[in-house]
């Protein structure tokens, strides 16, 4: 996932340095199906699994700024869209 601030139409995060969720053994980043920001800055992306490389589907989770994996969530199947929503 590339990321784009569109105030100052510039690349945060360009291709060679994408938000991704690298694999532990190859260093390889995960295909994203999906991204969505939540309204307190954090980024949300879908990862739809790889039956065949034996990778789970999670929904991945990074702080504001500087994009650092902060969490990942296990989901269903072959999620390919997110919808962030904030519940008070």
């Amino acid at each position: 996932t590339i990321v784009f601030n569109t105030k100052t139409r510039t690349l945060v995060r360009a291709s060679g340095n994408e938000v991704c969720a690298k694999v532990a053994a190859t260093g390889v980043c995960r295909g994203a199906a999906a991204s969505a920001p939540s309204s307190n800055g954090k980024l949300y992306q879908a990862f739809f699994g790889s039956a065949s490389a034996g990778q789970p589907p999670y929904v991945f989770v990074y702080t504001p700024g500087t994009y650092t994996l902060s969490d990942s969530v296990a989901v269903g199947v072959g999620p390919f869209s997110l919808v962030v929503h904030t519940f008070n």
